[in-house]
């Protein structure tokens, strides 16, 4: 692994202003207006001249956590707070897959529907919505890869379109549904007496937000923030359900709670079964209702990750290592799940990777890609070669027709190896700056965490520790897999402790007054009402 040092050492009180400066962190004030955002008042307005005249309206979401929670925001508070007849409909990933499909929108005709608002999806379905346009109204809210051909002949809300004046580009589905409500409330507040409060959706908007990695800049922490103060409140009886199954303080939520407690139980909902589960959990407002559909979302997260083991062992036999690019099938693998077994294989070899089955006739695959190879741009040089494709530049779908596969691999594998140089394909820890020692304290922790909310785009901070003596080994937990050591400098006026999850084999070289270089995360170890500081190790080099 190479060691990047991202910024010149400083003094202690000048480290969290030049972190924030050099992230692009702004202390936000306000949100932005909604207005800004292309079609964002036509669509408003068409939404409540459905309202008017009382039609009937679809809401077309995404069977992942963006696309549910950007459903249940624009459903409650359609449904609940504007009495708009409206129902939610995400399409299943096994039979209709990712997007606007044309049974979906017949079978909502035939049911009545006059208006369907698309949610984390549709920017790229001009083609289908043309063709139903004399039926039925769309309303396309998205914030995926938009279409060279941007002339949109119906109503589309997208933040990032060419024409767009709105100061920020990176909303989540889940965001984008959050600002049209925030239109809605606005129109509507101006016009009646009683006052809609768009904010306490912030929490759904949150967990939308940070399951899909969108980076937490600008507007994105704003949301997160808040929502984050939302979810701890425990007022969405769903949310509250789902953390006490998880056996998790709801008080204490952070974003890492989000994306690896909260987000793979919403999503097993939709990779195994049926994603509208998840829709039920987070409207829902009885709490004996919640808690059983939160375990039933917990057993389904079992399963799935029972599956997944499964798979990727099958997947690891078809691989070879030396490959720039992976690509592993099976006929009988899940079809929601092998996203999650291409992401596997890109962390394990940090390669893209794509891994498919096959679903409906057609070869189905989800692809997952490393830092400087956009792979949606990739895999849309081969678009002769397939049925559909859409994502973003480290994650996208395909499908494509059986006899096509072999081409398709091939392919993508020789324009990667034409196309990007070696030195991608090695890992790089960027690490933020080097830290002295003695700068290891209990206030420069303290002043670290207004950096939070951590994830994409403000990961937590990573600092380099430089000769450092190690005073103390001791392996723990199942089998011996972690480590933990003891080391101070050639002062010897402190000792720390360092954790090295799973690494007691990788570190098996370290001995006892042996020299290290360390690179890791500083945290907080609280026992017995003391509170010290120690570091969480991502790599060490041993000198």
């Amino acid at each position: 692994m190479i060691w990047k040092i991202l910024n010149e050492k400083v003094k202690v009180a000048e480290i969290v202003p030049l972190l924030m400066a050099s992230r692009g962190i702004e202390k936000e004030s306000k949100f932005h207006d909604p207005f800004l955002i292309p079609d964002m008042r036509r669509g408003a307005e068409r939404i409540l001249e459905a309202r008017e005249k009382k039609e009937k309206v679809a809401i077309y979401g995404d069977y992942d956590a963006d696309g549910v929670t950007a459903t249940s925001i624009l459903w409650k508070f359609l449904y609940r707070e504007l009495g708009v007849d409206v129902i939610p409909y995400i399409p299943s990933r096994f039979d209709e897959g990712y997007g606007l499909n044309q049974e979906a929108i017949k079978s909502l005709i035939d049911q009545g529907i006059n208006l369907i608002i698309t949610v984390d999806c549709g920017i790229k379905d001009s083609e289908i919505i043309q063709k139903f346009s004399k039926q039925v109204d769309f309303v396309v809210t998205d914030h995926h890869t938009l279409p060279e051909d941007q002339n949109f002949p119906h109503i589309a809300i997208h933040p990032d379109r060419k024409d767009s004046k709105y100061p920020f580009r990176h909303l989540a589905g889940a965001g984008v549904s959050w600002k049209l409500i925030c239109a809605l409330s606005e129109k509507l507040n101006k016009a009646k007496n009683r006052k809609f409060d768009p904010y306490k959706y912030l929490d759904l908007a949150c967990i939308g937000t940070v399951t899909d990695v969108m980076p937490l800049i600008g507007e994105n922490r704003m949301i997160v923030k808040s929502g984050l103060e939302r979810i701890r409140k425990g007022e969405n009886p769903g949310l509250k359900a789902l953390m006490k199954v998880a056996g998790r303080d709801i008080t204490k939520t952070d974003t890492y709670n989000i994306g690896f407690v909260i987000g793979p139980r919403i999503n097993a909902a939709g990779r195994m079964k049926d994603a509208m589960i998840a829709v039920k959990l987070f409207s829902t407002e009885n709490e004996d209702a919640a808690l059983k559909l939160a375990w039933y979302l917990n057993d389904l997260n079992i399963q799935r990750q029972q599956e997944t083991q499964f798979m990727m062992d099958s997947a690891l036999e078809q691989i070879s290592h030396e490959d720039s690019f992976l690509f592993a099938y099976n006929e009988n693998w899940n079809e929601g799940i092998v996203g999650l077994v291409a992401g596997k294989l890109k962390e394990t070899f940090y390669k893209p990777a794509i891994a498919a089955t096959k679903s409906n006739g057609l070869i189905v695959g989800s692809a997952r890609s490393i830092e400087g190879i956009n792979i949606t741009e990739v895999i849309a040089q081969h678009e002769s070669l397939l049925v559909r494709f859409g994502g973003h530049s480290q994650a996208a779908g395909l499908s494509f027709e059986e006899t096509n596969m072999q081409n398709v691999k091939t392919q993508i594998a020789q324009y990667i190896n034409e196309n990007f140089r070696e030195e991608l394909f090695q890992r790089v820890l960027e690490i933020d700056m080097e830290l002295d020692f003695s700068d290891l304290t209990l206030e420069l922790y303290k002043q670290l965490k207004k950096l939070a909310p951590f994830g994409e785009g403000n990961q937590e901070p990573v600092f380099q520790f430089r000769d450092l003596k190690v005073v103390k080994i001791f392996k723990f937990g199942t089998d011996e897999k972690h480590l933990k050591l003891v080391v101070t400098d050639e002062k010897r006026k402190s000792f720390v402790e360092v954790l090295a999850f799973g690494k007691a084999e990788e570190l098996s070289e370290i001995t006892l007054n042996g020299k290290i270089d360390l690179a890791g995360r500083i945290s907080l170890n609280e026992w017995n009402g003391q509170q010290k500081v120690q570091i969480v190790l991502i790599d060490a080099k041993i000198q």
